[in-house]
């Protein structure tokens, strides 16, 4: 179900701002599928070594035995030698709940080239799949198309083209849920509620668990962004506090919403994982 009353999504938020910065914008298409982009930089380039490197990150993570799916995930985005073990730490959880997911929400930054204006909003791609060394993933398109009609996002291919943050994830998405389709959206400067909108209207999606991809700023900085995170507090994150800021205080502003809380996975500098869970099921 897609949520079409924004003000009334907003009041159940506790929030009445409503900045419309989610136009209903269709940018030039990709020619059906979008080439990776990753290989050789963040990930190894050729199919056996990436899948031998995914599954010994994956093998190597000891999920408890009591551990249940979580509605949301922050994950980080940079190369496998530093992010992957961290990284793992969800996947692995995601392998193991495998057969309850059936799309993978990814929220995350457009690091945009020198001297262009960043991109406002939650923007989707056009393409109909992705593809990383380890083969092609589906694009959930009926539901970015129904969340363009509504008023929710943009979607344009030129925004996400060499963008790696949302990339990087995929082969980790292809080796522990393999059969899921992907909704990738690239976050810009946007009012926390703007985003929560976006998520809420997903909410109701079957199998759907959301994953927002954020490395947490520089060494003065990490300690506060992860009290921030930990205390549920998007207000308290600045602009430079974490890479992805946008996705990740929208995604605490809906977690809220929810009354999920953060529990810290896993960390390594500044390259962390949390699940965002419900504290009266533990999942």
């Amino acid at each position: 179900m897609i949520v079409r009353d924004r003000s009334v999504i907003l009041s159940h938020s506790g929030s009445s701002r409503n900045s419309g910065v989610h136009s209903r914008r269709l940018g030039p298409p990709a020619s059906g599928g979008r080439a990776p982009i990753g290989g050789g930089r963040f990930y190894p380039a050729r199919r056996a070594p990436l899948r031998d490197l995914v599954d010994q990150l994956l093998d190597a993570v000891d999920v408890p035995e009591h551990d249940r799916l979580a509605p949301a995930y922050l994950v980080p985005h940079g190369g496998y030698g530093e992010s992957g073990p961290v990284a793992a730490e969800v996947y692995a959880r995601l392998r193991l709940h495998g057969d309850r997911i059936e799309r993978v929400i990814l929220l995350g930054p457009r690091h945009h080239p020198a001297g262009t204006e960043p991109v406002a909003g939650c923007v989707a791609p056009n393409a109909t799949s992705w593809s990383t060394p380890l083969g092609r993933t589906p694009i959930d398109s009926a539901t970015i198309r129904a969340l363009l009609s509504d008023g929710h996002l943009s979607v344009d291919d030129h925004v996400h083209a060499g963008e790696h943050a949302l990339e990087v994830q995929l082969p980790f998405v292809q080796a522990a849920v393999p059969h899921a389709m992907v909704l990738p959206v690239l976050v810009g400067p946007a009012a926390v509620d703007d985003v929560v909108v976006t998520l809420l209207a997903l909410a109701d999606l079957n199998g759907a668990v959301v994953l927002v991809t954020s490395d947490l700023g520089s060494a003065d900085t990490i300690g506060r962004t992860l009290l921030s995170v930990l205390e549920m507090a998007p207000e308290r994150l600045g602009n430079r506090d974490a890479c992805g800021v946008h996705a990740l205080r929208g995604v605490l502003g809906w977690a809220n919403h929810r009354r999920l809380r953060a529990e810290l996975l896993a960390r390594r500098s500044d390259h962390v994982a949390f699940a965002f869970v419900d504290p009266s099921t533990g999942s």
